[in-house]
């Protein structure tokens, strides 16, 4: 329940102060440490993603499951680990909630959620292009 009043705080909190909405850029990669980006001081050279670190939020005090499938739900729906089971068909993702918000939503990569993500309020990766610059 925190983490949904987190999600709701922080949508509104973007919201609050009107004009252009900022852009949310969300990566959730497996098996990589606090300290692999160079950003948080790794020696592995991640221009791109350092660029986007010093130009937006950076989190510092995050946490996942030992399970990739539940840290996935608990970061799409803001539920608990221990409340993210696989029948969450009420619960609502961040991407419908973004989506009606008038964000354009997109998913790559894999879910393990029994769901489809574009049936969720993610728009098909084959719809658009996505380039690294």
């Amino acid at each position: 329940m925190k983490l949904k009043i987190f999600y709701i705080f922080l949508t509104g909190f973007f919201f609050i102060h009107g004009g252009e909405r900022p852009n949310i850029v969300l990566i959730l990669a497996d098996d990589m440490g606090y300290s692999d980006l160079g950003c948080y001081g790794g020696e592995i050279m991640t221009p791109n993603l350092d660029r986007l670190a010093k130009n937006g939020i950076r989190y510092t005090q995050a946490y996942n499951t030992s399970k990739c499938w539940t840290t996935r739900i608990s970061l799409l729906t803001g539920l608990y680990h221990h409340r993210s089971d696989r029948n969450f068909e009420n619960t609502a993702l961040v991407g419908e909630i973004l989506k009606p918000a008038g964000y354009l939503t997109w998913w790559a990569g894999k879910h393990h959620a029994g769901f489809n993500p574009h049936d969720r309020g993610f728009g098909s990766a084959k719809k658009r292009t996505l380039a690294i610059v």
